[in-house]
């Protein structure tokens, strides 16, 4: 998930496969570099991941985007809430602790 200091309440959910590269891509038309990651979640099925966040953020949407109309926080709530619902049986399948 993604944010930029230029648009408070607002955030970008998406995938990518090599997260520097994926905010390298986001910052290169941005004079400032000022965007970053709020919070990053690894999943076994990112697209199908991404497809279930979507759909709970889709009253949020900015048409035909991946920006979401919703404080970052929230929007975070969610994403840990999706992979709680996905994680293994012998663990909580995350790739650090969940966000403030």
């Amino acid at each position: 998930m993604a944010v930029n200091t230029a648009w408070p309440g607002y955030c970008k959910v998406g995938l990518a496969l090599n997260l520097e590269n994926r905010l390298r891509q986001m910052n290169t038309n941005c004079p400032h570099r000022d965007y970053s990651f709020f919070t990053v979640r690894e999943f076994d099925d990112r697209k199908q991941a991404e497809t279930v966040l979507h759909g709970l953020l889709d009253g949020y949407r900015l048409p035909g985007t991946e920006w979401f109309s919703i404080h970052p926080e929230e929007a975070a709530g969610l994403l840990w809430a999706v992979a709680r619902r996905n994680a293994p049986a012998e663990g909580p399948g995350c790739d650090g602790p969940e966000p403030h």
